[in-house]
């Protein structure tokens, strides 16, 4: 049900305010109607989420889903676009609340002068000014700045 997971989303971010929360979402499974989606993106964007993971929808041969209906497949193909589109501004606007802070990274990488690094709410940033001994699995504290970045 949709309100109780609302309400699990209040509750989270009452004790964890900087929480990363992220959704995976699945579009046009067959008995999905435009007015489901629209439903979807409603409640996606009312409880700001933190970005998603949008998977379009695949049969697989001898489920129930298989032998159901079909959404045409512009239609799945649009809906992934707009879900997209606001996977987006979810994850612009996270970054932008986050601004700032600083928050735990854990270093992904460091090839050419380019360091790569995952905050501990799961936002990607690129790393200016690292000292040469930190490499990739080393955690550090880094102060989020836009456009995505982290400074040391």
């Amino acid at each position: 049900c949709t309100a109780e997971y609302a309400e699990m989303l209040r509750r989270l971010r009452d004790v964890f305010p900087d929480a990363g929360i992220y959704a995976d979402v699945i579009v046009g499974f067959p008995s999905e109607t435009e007015d489901d989606f629209a439903d979807s993106c409603r409640f996606i964007k009312e409880n700001a989420l933190s970005g998603l993971h949008v998977f379009s929808f695949s049969p697989r041969s001898g489920t129930v889903a298989s032998a159901m209906k079909q959404n045409p497949v512009s239609a799945i193909k649009d809906r992934s676009l707009r879900l997209h589109a606001i996977d987006s501004c979810l994850r612009q606007n996270f970054f932008k609340k986050m601004e700032g802070k600083t928050l735990q990274t854990l270093i992904l990488s460091r090839s050419k002068g380019k360091i790569q690094g995952l905050t501990s709410n799961f936002l990607t940033v690129d790393i200016e000014d690292i000292p040469a001994g930190i490499n990739p699995g080393h955690i550090v504290p880094a102060r989020i700045e836009l456009p995505c970045r982290g400074v040391l």
